[in-house]
């Protein structure tokens, strides 16, 4: 009996002890912050790394091949590379490009992603592996057999090999290149789409279909993968791995399964396209921060806030920020505190913000999202110098261990702006306008000339030896000046006026083939090669005898019958097709070659560009002081020193798109 109620005891006891470890566990649990902060401080400090990087893009599309083009990469490109703008992403785009354009740009990538942060690679357009390896298909290229792929082509592995070289945090790689193999009846293999890739330590690989398979291009103006991808990019605090899988799910559904996306990955940490939100930093129950207590004495600062009315920017420096948006803080006409104030037509109107699409404070244009554009002079910050964007933050500084909240204004004038927009998307297109305008800028008074393939040499028989034999060239794009380099021109860059007809709007003459070269150099241009500056005088490689027509020249050129012994001013007679003045006539122009009288023989089909050497280069055009018509042909070639100034030659110069 009394055994019995002892042990009874005992076990009452011993349950009330258990119950109270479990209570003082469970206390002890909830009173220690340090699970939850460490969990918070970690995602925190990801957060950060992902807002704060540097972020490098290459975006390629290719759709304009002569075999089995492709009607959506060029569309894919451009989307992708809007979208990543809006994303922070400093983004190089080409679309069409050929071999050269491609390594170009690979290697400019590979520079630009050297010290650190994230690179991504996007391709759209035809591509194979052979052996083993995956191959991009530039526009342009020759291929008969698998053995011209290596050589008209580029590898793949080139773009890991500067990924691997940069030693960046993180890299990004999307190929939407597994399409059907258009040379495929040429081949020995018929291995479909891509290979796997062995790719370097922290890089994420997406194919728009598994390895070995082929991809569509898609019905409407993009690819079903690129489609869903720009969808899943919207997705606010998904991880990379988490958008890929939205893309998965996305292609499949459109395509009933028959496409599936394959992802590959070695990251060691997270991406996030869109970061999350910030939420506040706990606090200890004792008013000082946990990280405080295991971390490092410093001094710290975090932002916290978040909003969703925003204002989007790119800096000076060229990257992309954002703030909320509550107005300017002042009421201009351009900056007013409801929207634009403009006047057209003796009218007057407010613009309200909420239907601008994106300003370039610069230039003082705006683009509505109406699709109007305005230009006014009180967009420009010299007309509100005081215009900006500001927000209060709450700072928690921590210094020697402790930590202080502080408030704090944040402020960017419009002055810092590059460009400004109310939306990532719509800041991708003020992106797109400023280098529209960066190029319209430096290529100032020059003609874009589409390239194509003539038949180069004298057409009409009655040309000299190095005129033959005729034979094709292929030229890519390019842009030549729409007249002769002017005195006037010429003088402002070099301070030297050297010309013996004097005339501000006159050409330029008296000028080395040195001279010529570094004025072009110095303006970021180039001189034009021979191909280059014949198709252009040939209204695009028409089958003209002279610059503009194959009739009577006296329209279109000043030469030994009608120039008075004396240059005239550019511009003057009509221009040819392309609207290209003086080509033939006025003065003779320097090219870039080497002159070769039996070169022509030997000529390469694309893109010649003479010899690597020789003693003398080359005149095209004519002059105001040369045998009547002949020597102004748009096929005679006249070989000169370099080191001759003469009173009957200039030069005009062209650029790389």
């Amino acid at each position: 009996m009394i055994r019995s109620l002892v042990l009874r005891i005992f076990l009452f006891l011993l349950i009330l002890f258990a119950l109270s470890c479990s209570q003082e566990s469970q206390t002890t649990k909830s009173a220690d912050p340090s699970s939850a902060d460490t969990d918070q401080r970690a995602l925190k400090r990801k957060v950060d790394v992902n807002r704060n990087e540097k972020r490098v893009a290459l975006v390629i599309g290719n759709g304009d091949y002569k075999s089995a083009p492709l009607r959506n990469p060029v569309n894919d490109a451009r989307a992708v590379a809007k979208s990543l703008r809006g994303l922070g992403f400093s983004v190089i785009e080409l679309t069409n490009a050929t071999q050269k354009n491609m390594k170009q740009a690979i290697d400019r990538f590979g520079k630009d992603i050297r010290n650190g942060g994230v690179g991504l690679f996007y391709y759209a357009g035809h591509g194979m592996q052979v052996e083993g390896r995956n191959y991009l298909i530039p526009v342009k290229a020759n291929i008969e057999s698998e053995n011209d792929v290596e050589y008209e082509s580029i590898d793949a592995g080139r773009v890991m090999a500067k990924m691997e070289d940069a030693g960046n945090r993180l890299n990004i790689v999307m190929l939407d290149a597994c399409r059907n193999n258009p040379f495929a009846r040429s081949f020995r293999s018929a291995d479909k789409g891509l290979a796997t890739v062995n790719a370097p330590r922290g890089t994420f690989i997406a194919y728009a279909t598994a390895p070995g398979s082929v991809a569509a291009d898609g019905d409407g103006a993009n690819g079903v993968f690129t489609l869903e991808l720009l969808e899943a990019l919207k997705t606010e605090g998904a991880k990379i791995e988490d958008v890929f899988k939205q893309v998965v799910r996305g292609v499949g559904n459109k395509t009933s399964g028959k496409q599936v996306p394959w992802m590959s990955s070695s990251l060691d940490g997270d991406f996030y396209f869109r970061p999350p939100v910030e939420t506040p930093a706990l606090e200890s129950a004792g008013g000082q921060d946990a990280s405080a207590l295991d971390e490092k004495p410093s001094a710290v600062m975090t932002d916290n806030l978040s909003s969703s009315d925003k204002i989007y920017y790119i800096t000076a420096k060229g990257k992309t920020e954002n703030m909320p948006f509550n107005g300017f803080g002042v009421d201009c006409d351009g900056y007013g505190a409801e929207g634009i104030k403009y006047s057209e037509q003796g009218m007057s109107i407010t613009i309200p913000w909420g239907d601008v699409k994106y300003i370039i404070p610069g230039s003082g244009e705006a683009v509505l999202k109406n699709g109007s554009a305005i230009k006014t002079k009180g967009l420009k910050p010299s007309a509100c110098k005081k215009a900006g964007v500001s927000q209060q933050v709450t700072r928690k500084v921590t210094i020697a261990g402790y930590k202080k909240t502080v408030e704090q204004e944040d402020r960017v004038n419009v002055s810092d702006m590059k460009a400004l927009a109310f939306g990532p998307d719509e800041i991708g297109d003020a992106s797109e306008r400023l280098e529209a305008m960066r190029i319209e800028a430096n290529y100032e008074g020059m003609v874009f000339v589409k390239g194509g393939c003539f038949q180069m040499g004298d057409q009409f028989g009655d040309g000299d030896s190095d005129e033959k034999p005729v034979h094709e060239v292929c030229l890519d794009d390019f842009y030549i000046d729409k007249t002769e380099v002017t005195q006037r021109a010429y003088r402002q860059q070099t301070g030297k006026s050297p010309s013996r007809f004097k005339g501000d709007d006159r050409p330029v003459e008296l000028v080395s083939w040195h001279d010529a070269k570094a004025y072009c150099q110095k303006a970021g241009k180039r001189l034009p090669t021979e191909a280059e500056w014949e198709y252009a005088a040939r209204s695009g490689g028409k089958k003209e005898k002279y610059a503009g027509t194959s009739g009577s020249p006296d329209a279109y050129a000043w030469y030994d019958k009608n120039s008075g012994k004396k240059t005239h001013p550019v511009a003057q007679k009509k221009p040819n097709g392309l609207g290209l003045y003086d080509m033939s006539g006025n003065v003779w122009e320097w090219v870039s070659d080497w002159y070769d009288k039996s070169y022509y023989a030997s000529s390469p089909r694309n893109n010649p560009k003479g010899l690597s050497s020789g003693s003398y280069r080359v005149w095209r055009g004519g002059s105001w002081d040369f045998y009547y018509d002949h020597n102004i042909r748009a096929s005679d070639r006249v070989r000169r020193n370099p080191f001759n100034r003469l009173n009957y030659g200039g030069f005009r110069c062209a650029g790389t798109p």
